[in-house]
């Protein structure tokens, strides 16, 4: 049985409404995920009561600029390239709900079709 002991970059494309653009992404592994939303969790107590508060858009934030590492072809309202940089993905993770979800839904088929072909390998 073949499985993954490391992390890959996968080139995949995004096609919104007739809009593509190419980007290269490394889906998370379960530790980094999981140190996201330690990272994005307080604890506090209230009359003894242990409460957690999640920042759901700050892990929604982290988990975007993480998994995504570059992309080609994406402008700017004035039509101007797009730097791939933490500030812009900060900027298009605020603005752009559907690419967030698009490439997240992305990342999650790719670990589907590696994990469908281990289990391939397995059989064969």
């Amino acid at each position: 049985m073949k499985l993954r002991t490391q992390k890959t970059n996968y080139n995949i494309e995004i096609d919104l409404g007739g809009s593509v653009t190419e980007v290269t992404v490394c889906p998370l592994t379960s530790t980094e995920v999981r140190a996201i939303i330690d990272r994005h969790t307080k604890v506090k107590y209230h009359q003894g009561q242990r409460q957690e508060e999640i920042d759901e858009l700050g892990i929604r934030l982290e988990r975007f600029t993480r998994l995504l590492v570059d992309w080609q072809g994406v402008v700017d309202a004035n039509d101007q390239p797009l730097e791939c940089n933490e500030e812009n993905k900060a900027l298009v993770a605020d603005h752009n709900y559907d690419f967030v979800n698009a490439l997240f839904d992305r990342a999650d088929q790719i670990n589907q079709e590696v994990n469908q072909q281990q289990k391939g390998d397995k059989k064969n």
